[in-house]
């Protein structure tokens, strides 16, 4: 009826019970409580569920929350510094369902160089906006020039999508995926009676830039995309831009060695297995094997498939060092092999003669 996306009534005489045994507390109690509260939260890490490095050299966090326990501060900053040496940097907050602006602070202040005004509350009873800015100072290395991703869908909701909003306006990410849920008013938890509460609004954001914000529209993502295929559509938009700015040859290859292996995972090609069969035999390192219409690579004890991203281009189904082009030797009669190493490094396999 209201249409807005944060209220919400609840039928629950056990969280009624809790929420009033709470308020009746001392000061001592209440610190139990929050004690406790904050002793889960440290089990799910703060809402930190992942952070690491994917090929190309990107840096990639899965948040799922934004903690509004300062204690959570130490856990993000080492998320932070673990991404600073990536090249860019994706931020995944499609299962993120909100939080605390704090935090939202903290993890902007490291991708931007100015102290910059994020975002203001409109909190009912207050005649003034409560604004919420980044800092002047954070700990460790920040990020101010490196390219920012932000992949989002229907579950990024209400402080996940201020942490969207404000970095689509301030134009410092680019946002991937599928529009957000559409809650922008902050607020709180209401005692009806003793069996049911209701969630209320109390506020407004109020973004410095557009002036309004994506209450009941969401936020639509700067690149519109399947939310299963976000991740990879980000770390190809990151690797193709990466690859015009590499400084030279061997950068460009690796990051070329990073862009086959994601599409070839991505979309593998279609390949005849009439055409496979062409390639089957013994090298000088290694064999190539053909079963069920797929092919693999024995070398070293062990067997690989190879997945197509070309009718003569295979990148390994793990995370192995060599990725195969087969091509057609200097009589145009068999098909030899070139090993592509991650370092920009090739290797020419001949095909052996098979013994009569």
């Amino acid at each position: 009826m209201s249409k807005d996306r944060h209220i919400r009534c609840i039928y629950g005489p056990e969280i009624v019970k809790r929420i009033r045994a709470r308020e009746s507390q001392s000061a001592d109690d209440r610190e139990k409580w929050r004690q406790q509260a904050l002793k889960e939260e440290r089990k799910e890490n703060f809402g930190f569920q992942e952070v690491k490095l994917l090929g190309g050299n990107i840096g990639y966090l899965d948040l799922r929350g934004f903690s509004g326990f300062s204690e959570a501060a130490e856990t993000a900053i080492a998320a932070m510094n673990f991404l600073a040496n990536a090249d860019a940097v994706i931020i995944d907050l499609r299962r993120n369902d909100g939080g605390s602006p704090e935090m939202i602070q903290l993890i902007s202040s490291y991708f931007l160089k100015e102290r910059t005004h994020l975002n203001s509350f409109e909190n009912r009873g207050q005649d003034t906006l409560e604004q919420f800015w980044s800092f002047h100072y954070v700990p460790g290395q920040p990020m101010f020039e490196k390219d920012l991703y932000i992949l989002t869908n229907k579950s990024t909701f209400s402080a996940a999508e201020e942490f969207t909003y404000n970095m689509k306006n301030l134009k410092r990410a680019t946002i991937v995926g599928e529009t957000t849920g559409g809650g922008a008013h902050p607020g709180g938890m209401q005692i009806i009676n003793d069996s049911f509460l209701v969630w209320v609004p109390t506020g407004r954001a109020v973004n410095p830039i557009s002036k309004t914000n994506w209450e009941g529209t969401g936020i639509a993502p700067d690149i519109a995309v399947e939310s299963s295929k976000a991740l990879e559509k980000a770390r190809t938009l990151a690797l193709e831009k990466m690859m015009k700015a590499a400084p030279d040859k061997e950068a460009k290859a690796r990051l070329q060695w990073a862009l086959n292996d994601l599409k070839a995972k991505m979309e593998p090609a279609v390949v005849d297995e009439a055409v496979l069969k062409n390639y089957v035999g013994r090298y000088t390192e290694g064999e190539i094997t053909l079963e069920n219409g797929q092919i693999y690579i024995l070398a070293q004890g062990m067997k690989i498939r190879l997945i197509p991203l070309s009718p003569t281009y295979f990148v390994p189904e793990d995370d192995s060092e060599i990725q195969v082009e087969f091509v057609l030797d200097k009589a145009g009669k068999e098909y030899e092999a070139i090993g592509h190493f991650r370092d920009g490094g090739e290797e020419r396999l001949r095909r052996l003669k098979e013994k009569k």
